[in-house]
């Protein structure tokens, strides 16, 4: 009988060790397999190229701003016309937007401003330079419905009369500072024509800042 028992003994620490032993490199294949899992699925860093663009946007468009700012300055600030690039020649609302900024340029004796895309942006570039009196404004890049372009020449105004980004964020500020009114001497005003999203888009800046009496007797 005591021979048996040391037996069943023996047993059962020999079984207890090879458990213990099973646990154990289970344990560390469960850790190894856990920490595999966990290096496959977490999020890696994003590429040097994706973190430098987006580090640089904010100096780019604050560059494209002050390069507005100073087109605004040296052409003079006067009336802003806004709408759509779409309005081919032959309709009616070219040929009405075209003799508006005709007279609108005489009686104000002011540059005329606008995206110079085509459209009613054309029109009103034609009316001004009719009127005999300067036309400038600010292109973009990525014109409506078109593919975003490397370098953009306006078809027939100077190069020194108007200027092109990249951004439309400083497209808008620019033309909204064209038409803001900084001296008793500025004759300007607004002019939302036909057009789409952009268009309204733009007028909203302009429209803020006349709810918040920053710009005196400014006209739209």
């Amino acid at each position: 009988v005591g021979v048996v028992v040391v037996l069943v003994v023996l047993v059962i620490l020999i079984l207890l060790v090879l458990h213990s032993g099973g646990s154990g490199s289970g344990g560390q294949g469960d850790d190894g397999g856990g920490g595999a899992a966990s290096s496959t699925t977490r999020t890696p860093p994003p590429p040097a190229s994706v973190a430098s663009i987006e580090r640089e946007s904010p100096e780019k468009v604050k560059r494209e701003m002050n390069e507005c700012f100073d087109l605004v300055q040296r052409m003079g600030r006067g009336a802003v016309y806004l709408g759509s690039s779409r309005v081919p020649e032959h309709h009616p609302h070219f040929q009405a937007a075209k003799e508006l900024a005709r007279d609108v340029a005489a009686a104000l004796d002011c540059t005329t401003w606008s995206g110079l895309g085509p459209g009613m942006m054309e029109a009103v570039t034609q009316g001004g330079i009719a009127a005999g009196k300067p036309v400038s404004g600010f292109m973009i890049l990525l014109e409506a419905g078109g593919q975003r372009q490397a370098a953009r020449r306006h078809p027939y105004l100077p190069s020194e009369v108007y200027h092109t980004t990249s951004f439309f964020s400083a497209r808008k500020h620019g033309l909204v500072d064209a038409g803001m009114r900084c001296t008793p001497a500025d004759r300007t005003a607004f002019f939302a024509l036909p057009g789409g999203v952009v268009g309204e888009v733009q007028v909203i800046p302009g429209l803020t800042a006349l709810r918040f009496n920053s710009t005196p007797e400014t006209e739209i």
